[in-house]
């Protein structure tokens, strides 16, 4: 009797079948995409308008720094174009005539006739940091008739 060769090895069972992988998903319907909105980009800001370099006087009675109503008119037209142009400055200068009074006497009139014209803007709306006051007596560009005792206005722009 001869006994087969497979029955002399152990029994191995067989390999169990692979898993199977699931079914891959469908992929879903693409989905119509609604269109792109094109922002545009808001507008860039406007800047303020530009003033124009104006010089103006202001002129003063001898010997005084109170300001007339005459004169008040011009502080008004500056303070107006001021508000137009919110970043420009006004340079205030005052002087005196060398002919009428001391030296000394024309500073302080020079000082206060600037002090005078920069209250008035402030009155009218202008703030402080907009406005530079400076004051020269009779030391500098003194003017020939007493009559032009003055505050030189100049408006800068920026």
């Amino acid at each position: 009797n001869r006994k087969s060769s497979a029955a002399s090895q152990p029994y191995v069972a067989p390999a169990p079948a692979p898993a199977q992988e699931p079914a891959p998903k469908p992929e879903p319907e693409p989905q119509p995409q609604p269109e792109k909105q094109v922002e545009e980009p808001a507008p860039a800001p406007q800047p303020a308008p530009a003033v124009e370099e104006y010089l103006d006087n202001v002129y003063f009675l001898i010997g005084k720094y109170e300001i007339r109503e005459s004169e008040a008119a011009k502080i008004r037209t500056i303070a107006s174009k001021l508000k137009e142009a919110p970043t420009a400055k006004v340079s205030l200068t005052g002087y005196a005539d060398a002919q009428t009074g001391t030296p000394e006497r024309n500073y302080y009139l020079s000082q206060k006739r600037a002090e005078a014209v920069a209250a008035a803007l402030e009155e009218a709306g202008i703030t402080k940091d907009r406005i530079k006051v400076a004051y020269k007596g009779s030391t500098e560009a003194p003017y020939d008739k007493p009559e032009e005792n003055r505050v030189v206005i100049c408006i800068i722009g920026e």
